[in-house]
């Protein structure tokens, strides 16, 4: 394959495209919230799913057809008769409409941009945990995955996701719960300089 598509790069780049990276303290970052309008321009269905029989009729339950009613804050898991003309308050999720609205705010800003920062740290939830790692890029078409341990570290100085940070471990004792166990911790550390790494240290990355 020599090219990757992602659906949601639909606004394509003009020029070239600057890699930057984004040098930005916990006291300059943003968060807030914003109002928006939304006006149905088509007709919408978005089902109820705690009764996937909740419009049918008898005979048509048994021959498991469906009828959902329309969305709502309503528990339609009991019995429901047929020929209700519509639910009680029906609602548009806030998952509907974050998706719009995120369609055009890539729509207007360039689509993914965010993740053609040079700093960006690639990662994702599996649903099994998992020993974590580092995916580091070999060469132009090939990956190393490098097993990680997991180490406790709980220096407040601010450090960016996938910081390299040299650190020595050792073995800490918590009791919770009337249960005892033992896990890493990072006893000492000390930021890469150019020169060789201390042979009791560790190679490590901050997540």
């Amino acid at each position: 394959m020599e090219y990757f598509t992602n659906p949601y790069n639909f606004v394509p780049f003009t020029g070239t495209c600057q890699r930057e990276p984004l040098n930005l303290g916990p006291q300059e970052c943003m968060t807030g919230y914003f109002e928006c309008e939304l006006e149905l321009l088509t007709p919408l269905f978005i089902p109820n799913t705690s009764n996937k029989y909740a419009l049918c009729s008898e005979e048509e339950r048994n021959k498991k057809y469906t009828g959902y009613e329309f969305c709502s804050y309503e528990d339609l898991s009991g019995n429901i008769q047929p020929g209700k003309t519509g639910p009680k308050d029906p609602v548009i999720p806030g998952s509907e409409i974050r998706g719009a609205v995120r369609s055009v705010y890539e729509a207007a800003f360039g689509g993914c941009a965010s993740t053609m920062r040079v700093d960006t740290v690639v990662g994702q939830e599996v649903p099994k945990k998992t020993y974590p790692g580092v995916l580091v890029r070999e060469a132009e078409n090939k990956c190393c995955f490098i097993p990680c341990k997991r180490a406790t570290f709980n220096e407040r100085r601010y450090f960016r996701e996938g910081q390299e940070i040299w650190v020595k471990l050792e073995k800490s004792y918590h009791d919770q719960n009337g249960t005892s166990f033992f896990y890493m911790s990072v006893k000492d550390y000390q930021m890469p300089d150019g020169r060789n790494k201390p042979s009791d240290y560790y190679r490590g990355w901050i997540h």
